[in-house]
């Protein structure tokens, strides 16, 4: 299984969290709201989303 992680770069956007199974199924898990994401970083198991 996968972590996929999508930012939606508008107002009332966010990062959205999926997980990919090995037979290729995705499935949201959870959407966290932050107006205007531009990018993600992954630093030490931690996100950073500026």
């Amino acid at each position: 299984m996968r972590d996929i992680y999508i930012a939606e770069c508008v107002p009332e956007g966010g990062i959205y969290h999926y997980k990919m199974e090995d037979s290729g199924k995705v499935t949201l898990c959870e959407k966290t709201d932050i107006p205007n994401p531009m990018y993600m970083q992954v630093r030490n198991g931690k996100m950073f989303v500026p």
